[in-house]
């Protein structure tokens, strides 16, 4: 008795601090007589392996069917007993975390109760009784299978549909990322502010102690599961043996490779000394009735990584300007000495923290003749300890509580946050996610079973800086700012669930229903500008160098020219400070960060009933009911836009509209969001070796939701409220002090325009719709000999995706300004021409020169002697210049904006869809003379209007007038990948043929385990990014023309390595400047493949028409195991990532204009690493 207290106070003391426990599997099969008619009221009992008392237990209906819903993920020995018939037991069937296991016919042979009959042979592995998409990275699997950072998380990109590019991060069956739901133990555990990483990051940070197994379901759940795909992990459990380990890993920079372009570079390996560590100890307190599982597990990894710079070369740092002019003569000009400048008093300082040319070693960066790449090592610590506990109460086979408690803390550098010279990173995360879960399941009779799931994910993001900030930040150099102007920010996600799901069994049918509610609290702040910036450039206010002064200049090195001479001379175009408040009527508060604290909750419903309709045929008929509460924040800290009449357009265009603050929800709730599924499964020989699948669903999704409304209402200026000059006149040494903006609430467009004539407002679409996916498949499955062939047709169609574009699209056309930029064009490459100048005045001694009509009425004449204005000329950037005088106010009466008061008017609604067909051919192979397989081959293309892989989903249009340029191959679209992953034991040793007597503890426990993946590349684009229309902020996808076609072009990209690199593009189409294009008025030189747009016009090219070069890499383990004595093993193993060191490279966007077109600067994969561990098991 006082054990049994002292076993019930240890269960209660770690609920007390734990929520939910196993995400479960169900078993489903049927009982038989003799003749095949069905058994009703058959006793079904689950034992787990050594147990002796039933776990689980059920009762078979009248038709001789069962179904055990709410199933620990685990082994069990299955027994099937009725009145007059001898008992029959079926041994190492494998439940598995979230999906249906099929078990074959228990056929019952007359007899006694008292005797019984043992079931040989394996279950089979076929689906014979569901349509979902899934498939279980085994316990094996996770033990045996390479995994260099202990993270389970690497081995979901084993399975067929997950593709991982390289250009956007990892999506399941081209769906968003966002569209995945991450779960252990049924809670949520993804980052649920930012889910565009959610297969790739997870707060938790989960190691392989924290993980037994795993289930990828990519298409087709059925009602009971939210999400457009899941991977659902499960905790380890406790068994009726004790079981425990101590290992220790370790990798370094000795066993470990260079990267690639380090060794190109000339750039030593990184440091690295990486030690894992930690011990797991599981077994049971009461045998049969509660069980443990406890782990720690520490990762203490002390390395370097490189970090890329850009710095001046020697003349330039002197202000001495290198160019090649229009006839490809190197030029040297000094432009302190053109000037009559010097170097500002307070750049020098500054200029003194820079590293000198000498330590320039590549030419990744820069263009090589006035800036050069300095590429370094850095310090890259990470610092993570997790800690795991879980327990299982069997009350009794028709009750069960289960917990579990991870707590991972984590101190990392952010070296992607580096821009400086620091070594060491001045970034770091500092953080400790805890998670607690809670199960309880209840049978109150044979036939019902419920199971109530709760829980929650407390997820702090911290990004701390130990920079020391000045009263005022000097940025926008030509080279990396010494200071780290990284702004400390951060965010506390906590996520709660609670779920409640019976199954009934009636008849032929499984119904199966309950509800779910999900919320997600968040609150972000940012210190972001609170200390005012001050921006060097060429400006409105500033006189800059114009093409007279640098004969032969193109407009491209004529810009590289004009920012090197204000970052030298500390000339100042820009300058801004964010005020931010504490409360609706505190006021701007200097030096304030802006924090909100945001809510965003679902609930949901769903009904499903799988009927048998015959023993091998079964069809799903399911609905699920999604009800997502309107984003809100605590204390309605956001403004709004005033809609009168519900005119969205209206509003959008409006130089007056009004906000005032938000009251409760952000948009409309939307009520109407039932999702169906149905389906059916067919056993077609009735012999579970082949079945034939099909079913459609509807899943309604959370696409980033809180990220898009909130960026579309943060830009909204009054509560968050930037003091900004467009234009300065101000110079380094002598900054004027910005004032703080009049806090006024209600405001309108005018009251922003005064603050920021650069600025941009957003609205969310009051009547803001879920958006949902349709997913639809057809699969055949076939078991031969222990392996399961699958091939499966699977499609899927996003619809209302969120997306936000920009209804302020700049204006050229309608009010005479592109045609006027045409004739100043002309006249000013006619003036080049005649007397090497670029003046685009007309000219009445140049014969083709002609009057302007519109610049003349824009102030001081359009300032056309203005270095950018006479940039934007040269380079056709016609939408640029437009906003140039917008901002500047230099636009006299003309309006170059639909709404004059602003350069945005964003809209977030529901304006994105995608397509994604593919053929999936699975095969797996059960364990079978010591191997494991498992292979996948996928062909597939994806489409989409929007990329969908940005935080906030704002992807404004190229061209309002013309959105059907927006559809293109997604960043993510492999056409074939082929993945491959397998454990072969050797067969030597004990129990195995070749035994030789006195080696067989040497030659036995030897296996090795591989992954390998082949893929085709990833589609990318040539972009010109000029903004010969639109805006340059909105131009970044304004493809190049080509000059040739078809194989004459799309022959020509292969990998080519030269003295300096390696490079996607032949040299004959890269100019002498580095770049993809003559300068601007000259005729293309000999090879040029691409041309920038004429302004007014969008680039010809298809965008990501052109794809990569293929991609491989493989990793693999060695394991030796040594039995010490009975149940004692010591264990030693090697991990290798990319074993072979095989560099695949990654090919980005390639912009025409860059001068480092063509060359490639990064790899798919990681260099080389080698990991060791040795573990005791016993």
């Amino acid at each position: 008795m006082r054990r049994r207290l002292l076993s019930l106070a240890f269960f209660a003391g770690l609920l007390s601090s734990t929520l939910l426990g196993q995400v479960s599997g169900t078993l489903t099969g049927s009982v038989q007589d003799p003749s095949g008619s069905g058994v009703g009221n058959a006793d079904i009992e689950l034992f787990l392996e050594g147990g002796s008392k039933a776990v689980l237990a059920a009762k078979s209906t009248a038709e001789g069917l069962f179904t055990i819903s709410g199933v620990r993920p685990e082994t069990y020995r299955v027994k099937v007993s009725a009145t007059g018939f001898s008992a029959s037991f079926l041994d190492g069937v494998r439940v598995e975390p979230a999906r249906s296991l099929p078990l074959p016919a228990f056929k019952l042979q007359l007899g006694s109760v008292t005797t019984s009959v043992e079931v040989t042979g394996e279950v089979q592995g076929v689906q014979t009784v569901n349509t979902e998409v899934s498939s279980t990275v085994t316990l094996k699997q996770v033990a045996s299978l390479p995994i260099i950072n202990r993270s389970p998380l690497a081995l979901v990109g084993t399975q067929a549909g997950v593709f991982s590019s390289g250009r956007s991060t990892t999506t399941i069956n081209g769906q968003r990322s966002s569209f995945t739901t991450v779960s252990m133990n049924g809670i949520n555990i993804q980052d649920n502010f930012i889910r565009t990483n959610g297969v790739d990051f997870l707060p938790n940070q989960l190691l392989l102690t924290q993980v037994a197994e795993f289930t990828v379901s990519t298409s087709n759940q059925d009602a009971s599961q939210t999400a457009a795909s899941s991977v659902s992990f499960v905790t380890p459990s406790g068994s009726n043996a004790f079981h425990g380990q101590a290992f220790w890993s370790n990798r370094n920079n000795y066993f470990a490779a260079n990267t690639w372009f380090n060794n190109l570079n000339g750039v030593k390996r990184p440091f690295l000394n990486q030690n894992q560590l930690g011990g797991v100890f599981s077994g049971h307190l009461i045998k049969d009735k509660l069980f443990f599982y406890g782990a720690y597990e520490a990762v203490r990894t002390r390395q370097q990584s490189t970090f890329s710079s850009t710095i001046l070369t020697s003349d330039a740092r002197n202000g001495i300007f290198t160019y090649r002019d229009t006839a490809g003569v190197t030029q040297k000009v000094n432009l302190l000495t053109l000037t009559g400048n010097s170097i500002n008093p307070a750049i020098a300082p500054i200029l003194a923290a820079v590293p000198t040319a000498d330590k320039i070693n590549n030419l990744n960066v820069g263009d090589g003749r006035n800036t050069g790449g300095y590429n370094f090592l850095i310090r890259n610590n990470d610092t993570r300890d997790n800690v795991t506990l879980t327990s299982d109460y069997i009350i009794s086979s028709r009750q069960q509580l289960s917990g579990s408690f991870n707590w991972n803390r984590q101190i990392t550098d952010r070296t992607d946050l580096q821009n400086d010279y620091s070594l060491i990173p001045k970034v770091a995360n500092d953080q400790a996610v805890k998670f607690l879960s809670l199960a309880w399941r209840i049978t109150p009779t044979a036939t019902l079973t419920n199971e109530l799931r709760g829980g929650m994910n407390l997820a702090p993001a911290v990004f701390a800086t130990n920079e020391k900030f000045p009263t005022a930040i000097i940025t926008g150099f030509s080279f990396n700012n010494p200071l780290n102007t990284f702004r400390a920010q951060g965010r506390d996600t906590n996520t709660y669930a609670l779920n409640d799901n019976a199954t009934w069994v009636r008849g032929r049918h499984l119904i199966k229903f309950g509800f779910a509610y999900q919320s997600i609290r968040t609150a972000p702040y940012n210190d972001a500008g609170i200390t005012p910036t001050y921006t060097v450039g060429i400006g409105a206010g500033q006189t800059g160098l114009v093409t007279s002064q640098l004969p032969g200049v193109s407009a491209a090195d004529l810009n590289v020219a004009n920012l090197l001479y204000a970052s030298l001379t500390g000339r100042i175009n820009t300058a801004a400070q964010t005020f931010n408040i504490t409360s609706q009527n505190s006021g701007y508060v200097n030096g304030a960060t802006a924090v909100r604290n945001l809510t965003f909750d679902n609930y949901a419903g769903y009904i499903q009933d799988n009927w048998r309709v015959r023993p091998n045929l079964t069809l799903e008929f399911g609905l699920r009911y999604e009800f997502y509460v309107p984003l809100r924040e605590k204390n309605n800290l956001f403004l709004e836009a005033q809609i009168p009449n519900g005119d969205v357009r209206a509003a959008l265009l409006n130089p007056l509209t009004s906000f005032d603050f938000t009251k409760g929800g952000m948009f409309k709730p939307d009520k109407m969001n039932f999702g169906p599924r149905v389906g059916f499964a067919w056993n077609v020989f009735g012999s579970s070796k082949t079945s034939i699948r099909g079913g459609f669903g509807m899943y309604y999704v959370n696409d980033q939701v809180v990220t898009s409304v909130r960026n579309s209402l943060t830009t909204n200026a009054g509560l968050s409220s930037g003091a900004t000059v467009q234009g300065s006149r101000d110079f380094a040494n002598s900054l004027t002090p910005l004032s703080v903006p009049v806090y006024k609430v209600p405001r309108n467009g005018t009251d922003n325009y005064n603050i920021d004539t650069a600025g941009a407002f957003g609205i969310t679409n009051p009547g803001l719709k879920t958006p949902y996916t349709s997913q639809y498949s057809l699969s055949v499955q076939h078991e031969i000999k222990g392996t399961i062939i699958s091939a499966s047709y699977i499609g899927n169609h996003g619809t209302k995706l969120l997306r936000g574009v920009d209804f302020n699209q700049v204006v050229v056309k309608q009010n005479g300004f592109l045609a006027d930029f045409q004739r100043a064009q002309r006249n000013g490459y006619l003036a080049r021409a005649a007397n090497g100048s670029f003046l685009p005045a007309y000219n009445p001694a140049i014969a083709g020169s002609q009057p302007l009509t519109v610049f003349p009425t824009l102030t001081n004449g359009g300032t056309l002697g203005n270095a950018t204005v006479l940039s934007n000329l040269q380079s056709g950037d016609v939408g640029t210049l437009a906003q140039f005088y917008q901002t500047n106010r230099l636009n006299g009466a003309v309006n170059f904006f639909p709404n004059q008061n602003y350069l945005g008017a964003n809209y977030t609604t529901n304006g994105a869809d995608s397509t994604f067909n593919s053929f999936q051919l699975d095969v797996r192979k059960r364990t079978s003379r010591g191997l494991t397989l498992q292979a996948n081959y996928v062909f597939s293309k994806v489409l989409s209007n929007s990329v969908g892989d940005t935080q906030t989903n704002f992807e404004p249009l190229l061209d309002n007038d013309n959105p059907g340029l927006e559809r293109q191959p997604a960043p993510f679209d492999l056409r074939q990948v082929v993945k491959a992953n397998g454990i072969y034991e050797l067969p030597l040793g004990p129990g195995h043929k070749i035994n030789p007597k006195y080696l067989g503890r040497v030659l036995g426990g030897w296996s090795v385990g591989s992954l390998m993946t082949w893929q085709s590349g990833a589609p990318f684009s040539f972009l010109s990014a000029r903004g010969t229309l639109n805006r340059a902020a909105r131009s970044a996808n304004n493809t190049a023309d080509p000059l040739a076609s078809g194989s004459a072009l799309y022959d020509n990209f292969k990998l080519r390595f030269g003295g300096n690199g390696v490079f996607f593009v032949p040299a004959s189409a890269i100019g002498s400047d580095g770049r993809g294009v003559a300068p601007d008025g000259a005729a293309p030189f000999a090879g040029q493949l691409f041309a920038h747009p004429a302004a007014g016009s969008l680039g010809a090219l298809q965008r990501r028409a052109f794809y990569g070069p293929n991609a491989f890499a493989q990793d693999i383990s060695i394991l030796k195991e040594v039995r010490l004595y009975e149940k004692h093993i010591l264990s030693l193993r090697m991990d290798s990532q990319n074993a072979w060191n095989h560099p695949t490279f990654n090919v980005g966007e390639q912009n025409i204009n860059s001068t480092t077109f063509g060359r490639l600067t990064g790899t798919l994969f990681g260099r080389r690493l080698v990991q060791f561990t040795m573990t005791y098991k016993f």
